[in-house]
């Protein structure tokens, strides 16, 4: 017997068929849309964390070269969502979070990123942090990131329970 699944918050319906296949659950394959009914859905309005960058219950993970200031970026936007601020940069509409801005530190040691937060203003009530230290130089180490990213947004126990 097949028995319907709490959807996590900020998780839309059709997502949802995706994630219990995951946790093995079969989905009920009668029901499922077709392609093309599905492409003719109407799209909710989006709503922006970041106004034409980032939309709300989306993650965003900042890449690129050395030294082109992508610490400074992302420690500017912390300190924004965390703040409550409107705008960033003077540039894009933000929508803070009524909850916590997760940050895990891929480059510093834990001394140097309270630092850093410190300096830029970031409000530490409002921010969750992980420090897994110069894991741009492990490259096995990502696989061992999995069980630190569960625990802090806290998806793990969702999985288990389903």
């Amino acid at each position: 017997m097949h028995r319907r699944r709490a959807v996590p918050e900020g998780v839309s319906e059709p997502c949802t068929t995706c994630l219990v296949a995951l946790v093995g659950a079969p989905p009920d394959v009668a029901s499922l849309p077709s392609t093309e009914e599905w492409f003719a859905q109407p799209e909710p309005a989006t709503r922006w964390r970041i106004e034409g960058l980032v939309e709300e219950g989306h993650n965003l993970l900042l890449g690129g070269k050395t030294k082109v200031s992508k610490t400074t970026l992302t420690l500017d936007l912390a300190r924004a969502l965390t703040n409550g601020e409107e705008r960033w940069l003077d540039e894009f509409a933000l929508s803070p979070p009524t909850g916590q801005v997760g940050w895990i530190n891929c480059e510093m040691t834990e001394a140097q990123f309270r630092r850093w937060l410190r300096s830029a203003g970031v409000n530490p009530s409002r921010l969750r942090c992980s420090t897994w230290v110069q894991l741009n130089h492990r490259p096995l180490a990502w696989l061992q990131l999995v069980p630190r990213l569960e625990r802090l947004l806290g998806l793990g126990a969702w999985f288990r329970e389903r």
